[in-house]
């Protein structure tokens, strides 16, 4: 007989079992053992199944304490059948220290239970049975017990049958008070169990990413290279065609600062008009500093001047076939040295102010050095450089 069978009426919560003679349910557990509960639901005597999705719940307390936390509690059912067919089991161990405290001095207790349900349409809401007994033992029926329990005896036969012998874990029987007592000589070893034997075993270890403990938090790479045919976008040549984009349709204020060699052989005077430009500007742009940088430069022997006369051209394009247009500058240098040592000598020729010159725009320089006059001596350098520092305007 299925003493473990609940219907509850799901419009007022009456509780009744399918099974016995009373109105009341006749449930029963032994402690430390499975306690199954299979429950269906009817409403105008007709058996129904709730809407999909609902959840229920089946709650345990202790008597006299059904305002405390519950001694036993199941969170969820496994739903079997369909339609008019459908059931729903609760299955849990029962056991738990506050039943062991209560059970310590008495062969059975009585709980009080109740199973909510939650129709996912009633959220927050559940809906719930009238509470019932459940009778808890301690162990199955012994001799002094006035009701024997036939169900109970049944149960400690099986348990008894599957103690495996020569396991590393012995135990001890006891028929009288029908207890079992694991002994402590076999606790220093465990049985094998082989791979296969492991029912229930999840395919990856872990299941989630979540259930990884003591993962870090950032994965900062070490330096390391890699091949061009590893980079799945970009290459050399799209690094070049962004430098060259950059320098051809580079973004209004891109600065710009060149050195440009003009002479770097030895000279003790130098004339240069330069016939073909020196430097063209690609496009339209503020130049802010010319000047000339010398290598060795010596100055006059007889008073450690060093002389010489400048003359810048900015040519104007498009019309940029002779010096002139935009700017012009001529002035003579004089520099004081402390001694007639060598030494790098730099020359501003664009002191104040900015110069504005269109794309095309060229510069060239003429620079003499060495005029004798009643000097013996004449100033000189080895290597010349033309410095242009400015920015472009689009």
């Amino acid at each position: 007989m299925d003493q473990q069978h609940l219907c509850i009426n799901a419009g007022t919560g009456e509780v009744t079992a399918t099974n016995v003679s009373s109105s009341l349910p006749s449930l029963s557990g032994i402690l430390g053992t499975l306690f199954i509960l299979r429950v269906t639901f009817e409403q105008d005597n007709v058996p129904v199944a709730l809407p999909t999705n609902s959840t229920g719940k089946l709650i345990m307390k202790l008597l006299g304490h059904e305002s405390g936390p519950p001694v036993l509690l199941d969170t969820s059912w496994t739903v079997a059948g369909s339609n008019t067919q459908t059931s729903y089991t609760f299955s849990l161990l029962a056991d738990s220290e506050p039943l062991r405290t209560a059970l310590s001095n008495s062969a059975a207790i009585a709980l009080t239970a109740q199973i909510e349900w939650q129709i996912t349409s009633e959220l927050p809401y559940p809906r719930k049975s009238l509470a019932f007994p459940i009778t808890l033992r301690n162990s199955p029926s012994r001799p002094g017990d006035t009701a024997p329990d036939q169900a109970a005896d049944a149960a400690w036969a099986w348990i008894k049958a599957r103690l495996v012998a020569g396991s590393n874990v012995t135990f001890t029987l006891n028929e009288e008070t029908k207890t079992i007592t694991i002994n402590s000589a076999g606790g220093a070893s465990n049985p094998t169990v082989t791979w296969s034997n492991v029912t229930g075993k999840p395919t990856s270890f872990p299941t989630s990413w979540n259930e990884v403990t003591g993962k870090p938090s950032t994965f900062p790479p070490s330096g390391h290279n890699h091949a061009w045919s590893q980079i799945n976008s970009g290459s050399p040549s799209d690094n070049a065609a962004l430098v060259a984009f950059v320098q051809s349709n580079g973004a209004s204020g891109q600065m710009f600062d060149l050195l440009i060699p003009l002479q770097l052989s030895s000279q003790t005077s130098y004339d240069s008009l330069q016939s073909s430009s020196i430097f063209v500007l690609p496009r339209d742009a503020v130049i802010t500093h010319i000047g000339l940088a010398m290598r060795n430069a010596t100055p006059r022997m007889a008073d450690n001047f060093f002389q010489s006369n400048i003359i810048v051209y900015g040519t104007d394009a498009p019309n940029s076939s002779s010096p002139g247009g935009l700017y012009a500058q001529s002035f003579w240098f004089y520099e004081y040295f402390p001694n007639s040592d060598a030494k790098g000598l730099g020359i501003p020729l664009l002191a104040n102010g900015a110069l504005t010159m269109p794309s095309g725009s060229k510069l060239d320089v003429h620079l003499n050095t060495g005029f004798p006059d009643a000097y013996n001596t004449l100033p000189t350098f080895n290597g010349l450089w033309l410095r242009v520092r400015g920015r472009y305007t689009n």
